[in-house]
C-alpha cells in the first residue's frame, strides 16, 4: 500500500543521489543523452530537468547542495568539462565553472571546496593535476601534479579531512595516494609493492 510508481525512465534509471530533501536520479536514454530526474518522494514532486548531457555526470553533495561534473562531448583529454550545481529546478541548474580543453574527473567535496583532477596528454604518458575550486570566488588553485603512464584514476574518497585516490603513477604503478588539499600536497600513502608495478 505504501509503494507506488513515481516515474518511468526513457531507457533506464541508474545512480541515485540525495541532497537535502530531494533525490536526484540519472536517466540514460537510447539516444545516448543523460537527464536528471528530481523527486521529493511524491508523484507530484517527481519530474525531469530539461538540461541534457552527452556524458554521465559524477556527483558530490556538500551542505545539502548537489554539485556535479560533466565531461565534454569528446572522450579524450582535450575536451571541455563543466562543473554544475542544482537546487532541483531548471532555473537553479547551471554551470558554475568550465574547465577548458581538459578531461576532468575524480570529483570530491571537502571543507567547503570542490576538488577534481584534470588529465593532459604528454609525448610519453599523461599528467594528472589536482585542482581546488573555491565556490564563493570560483577561483581554481592547482594543488599538485603527477606523471602517469596510463592516465587511470580509479576513485576519489574523502576520509578524516583528506582526499584518498587510486592512481597509476610512473614511479609507483597503481597505489593509494593522499592529499590534504593544501598547495603541493599529493603523495603516495604507502608504496606497498615497491617499484613501478604497483599493488592495486
Amino acid at each position: 500500500a505504501g509503494t507506488q510508481l513515481l516515474a518511468s525512465a526513457v531507457n533506464r534509471f541508474s545512480e541515485i543521489v540525495v541532497a537535502g530533501n530531494l533525490a536526484f536520479v540519472t536517466d540514460q536514454t537510447n539516444a545516448g543523452l543523460t537527464y536528471l530526474w528530481v523527486t521529493d518522494g511524491s508523484p507530484g514532486g517527481t519530474f525531469r530537468l530539461s538540461t541534457s548531457f552527452v556524458k554521465k555526470p559524477s556527483y558530490e553533495v556538500m551542505d545539502d547542495i548537489l554539485y556535479f561534473a560533466v565531461e565534454g562531448p569528446d572522450t579524450g583529454p582535450n575536451s571541455d568539462a563543466t562543473i554544475w550545481t542544482s537546487n532541483g529546478t531548471d532555473a537553479g541548474t547551471s554551470v558554475i565553472k568550465t574547465v577548458p580543453n581538459k578531461f576532468a574527473r575524480g570529483f570530491a567535496a571537502m571543507d567547503g571546496d570542490l576538488f577534481y583532477f584534470t588529465l593532459e596528454s604528454l609525448p610519453s604518458g599523461f599528467l594528472e593535476t589536482l585542482h581546488r575550486l573555491d565556490l564563493p570566488s570560483q577561483q581554481v588553485t592547482d594543488i599538485a601534479a603527477i606523471n602517469t603512464t596510463q592516465g587511470d584514476l580509479i576513485s576519489t574518497t574523502v576520509f578524516n579531512g583528506q582526499l584518498f585516490f587510486e592512481l597509476s603513477s610512473s614511479s609507483y604503478g597503481f597505489e593509494l595516494f593522499v592529499s590534504d588539499g593544501s598547495m603541493g600536497d599529493l603523495h603516495v600513502l604507502k608504496d606497498i609493492n615497491p617499484g613501478p608495478n604497483g599493488s592495486l
